[in-house]
């Protein structure tokens, strides 16, 4: 079965904005409040694979990604996808409530520490004590600029604690599949955004056993009335031809 796609591929997004004459300006309030528009909609369809479904898009790459006229997000050519286990799942809960609340305490340190290994990932002798606490972090909350154990968020940093990683389970490479794409997307779009709040009602959810479908995301931040106005443009432009 196939279904027309009334959108645009994230890859020429830009060159198809500047087509119906929309300009925005990088760094702009307006590329801002698109920007996180767009990861919104993201987070929220693959909370719901991940979490309520357990079946998801496991090649997210931009030209697979397609911007729809709302503005909310369609996910094309599932050629590539994955199943993953209701006991993975409650782990990826566990952690994503986890890292939502997360103060670099001893003890979220040791229930991460706990947690990773159950999930498949285990790293090198010489890695630090916090580098699963800083590897979470740096994999679902793209805000985080400073990581424990004196880890840095540059993933060319030689001090990049995925560097430190000696193997993962197959399931968690894909699903970080999914968060590299949005933690890339948050980085271009200059949004600092964190998946673990985006996540954190669905993985409540999760550990709750609630039923599918029952879990709410979080509001949308409240914005000023300028990039408000230029979304409805935007919606309005998008649908001439």
């Amino acid at each position: 079965v196939m279904d027309f796609v009334p959108g645009v591929p994230l890859s020429n997004l830009k060159a198809e904005l500047e087509r119906r004459g929309i300009a925005v300006e990088p760094g702009s309030r307006a590329e801002q409040a698109f920007g996180r528009k767009l990861l919104k909609s993201l987070s929220d369809a693959f909370a719901v694979m991940l979490f309520e479904e357990g079946f998801f898009h496991a090649d997210p790459h931009p030209g697979n990604v397609f911007v729809m006229p709302d503005l909310s997000v369609a996910l094309i050519d599932f050629g590539q996808t994955k199943q993953i286990g209701y006991r993975f799942r409650r782990e990826l809960a566990e952690l994503i409530v986890i890292l939502s609340e997360c103060g670099d305490t001893e003890e979220e340190f040791e229930r991460v520490a706990r947690l990773l290994p159950r999930m498949g990932t285990e790293f090198l002798p010489t890695a630090h004590p916090l580098c699963g606490l800083a590897l979470a972090l740096w994999l679902f909350d793209t805000s985080r600029k400073d990581l424990p154990g004196g880890y840095e968020a540059n993933e060319l940093s030689p001090k990049c604690p995925a560097t430190d990683c000696s193997a993962f389970d197959s399931d968690f490479v894909l699903v970080t599949r999914t968060t590299l794409l949005i933690r890339g997307l948050a980085a271009r779009l200059g949004v600092q955004w964190s998946l673990t709040k985006a996540w954190r009602e669905q993985a409540l959810a999760t550990l709750r056993g609630d039923p599918v479908g029952a879990a709410k995301g979080p509001p949308e931040a409240p914005g000023s009335s300028a990039p408000s106005r230029f979304l409805s443009r935007l919606r309005t432009l998008w649908r001439r031809p």
